[in-house]
């Protein structure tokens, strides 16, 4: 749910479909991750980090149905998805202002910077999701695989 913005601005143009991954503004094939990062970039500056993970995880609830055994697991989960959006989205307002003034090797502080705050997010995230996960029917976990595989993660 998380990523750092392109080092350039892209132009935008309609959504186009892609293979397996989400669809992008201004992602022509073979773009990858320089499209990814410029649409994750998109997503934060507008505010939306944390409105994506809450609509997310309102999709994902919804589908996994889970038992009144399993919402203590599933708040702890979505509370540490919510936490690492919101840590997201406040570092990227913070650094925004300064990113078109930073020279290059100031710009790649920044993304590794924000790099390891998406690993650091990632890490919170592991141990509810596993422990989540732990407790789902095979069911609700081909659900989830199939809604929270990386590539995926912006498909409807």
């Amino acid at each position: 749910i998380l990523g750092a913005p392109a080092l350039a601005q892209q132009e935008t143009r309609p959504l186009q479909p892609t293979t397996g991954m989400m669809p992008m503004q201004g992602c022509e094939p073979g773009m990858g991750m320089m499209c990814m990062m410029g649409e994750m970039s998109r997503m934060m500056q507008s505010g939306g980090m944390a409105q994506h993970a809450d609509q997310k995880l309102t999709r994902l609830k919804a589908d996994l149905k889970p038992t009144d055994a399993q919402l203590p697991q599933w708040n702890a989960f979505a509370d540490a998805v919510r936490a690492a959006a919101k840590a997201m989205q406040d570092y990227h307002s913070k650094m925004m202002p300064s990113m078109g003034k930073a020279t290059l090797p100031e710009q790649i502080a920044m993304h590794e910077t924000m790099l390891s705050q998406h690993l650091d997010g990632m890490r919170q995230i592991k141990g509810p999701a596993t422990a989540l996960y732990a407790t789902l029917t095979d069911a609700q976990k081909k659900t989830v695989d199939q809604m929270m595989m990386m590539g995926r993660m912006g498909r409807p």
